[in-house]
């Protein structure tokens, strides 16, 4: 190649490096000069024509280069999102700070305000309201699969199929499910732990009345499952925030659910029999 097309490399490298490195605020602020750029041009004018003279020197490279410059911005954003995750699981969302959370990530935080602009919004991006609803649409599927057997030491099909669905759900949100139960005081989702025990309740409740063939359960069974459930949340949290690999987590499970469902066939039994 010739000593131009040496030279559109080199340029053409640098601005994609400039471009990937700046947002639009540090440009606007003097990085090429404030919003004049060489010779009175705007930046805007200035990188364009600069690109232009790459595409026309050196073909698809800028093209290739500046492809990679938008994915590390992109790699960027999800370092901080996930770093995000697991300060919001260990602290809390009122325990979090935007200072941990760059800290975790590996980056400044002006660099983390440039991609949020407030940790109520990296919180919304992290914990979202389909992850929260999938959540519990899950979790009522396996509880009405549960209800629907006989014997809750030993599942059917569809029981132990909604069983693992909702344990690879988890295992796939470990951070987020912890923060929806135990860490989101101060947002929108406080009151998800809430949700979350009654969606076991109201089927088990109602699959308990059936057997019982009364229209109301004595409140010493209503307490009891109460209980019950509310050691479920904060079990799931332990679980979870206790065990990071896949194979852990199923470990644990394996041992809580053996535990639980043997627990709850008992309960079904006692009603069952009216004593």
């Amino acid at each position: 190649m010739d000593g131009a097309g040496h030279v559109g490399r080199r340029v053409g490298l640098r601005v994609a490096a400039r471009v990937d490195e700046a947002d639009e605020s540090a440009v606007s602020q003097g990085l090429f000069g404030g919003d004049e750029g060489l010779h009175g041009g705007s930046v805007r004018r200035f990188v364009a024509s600069v690109a232009v003279l790459r595409w026309t020197i050196v073909n698809n490279s800028f093209i290739i280069s500046l492809g990679m410059a938008q994915q590390l911005k992109v790699e960027v954003k999800e370092r901080m999102e996930a770093a995000g995750a697991r300060v919001f699981a260990r602290a809390g969302y009122r325990g979090a700070t935007m200072a941990a959370i760059a800290r975790e990530a590996g980056v400044s935080t002006g660099n983390l305000y440039r991609y949020f602009e407030s940790k109520d919004v990296l919180f919304d991006v992290v914990v979202t309201e389909a992850i929260a609803e999938d959540h519990l649409g899950l979790l009522r599927r396996r509880v009405g699969s549960l209800v629907r057997t006989e014997d809750l030491t030993r599942l059917d099909p569809a029981a132990q199929r909604d069983g693992e669905a909702l344990l690879a759900f988890w295992v796939a949100h470990r951070e987020v499910v912890v923060v929806l139960l135990a860490g989101a005081e101060g947002t929108r989702w406080e009151g998800y732990r809430d949700r979350f025990v009654q969606a076991l309740m109201k089927p088990s409740t109602a699959a308990l009345r059936e057997r019982a063939g009364s229209r109301r359960l004595p409140a010493v069974i209503r307490r009891t499952l109460e209980r019950v459930f509310e050691n479920t949340a904060q079990t799931l949290v332990s679980i979870l925030r206790e065990n990071e690999t896949e194979d852990a987590i199923r470990e644990a499970f394996a041992a809580f659910w053996s535990y639980q469902l043997g627990g709850l066939r008992g309960l079904q039994e006692w009603v069952s029999h009216g004593s």
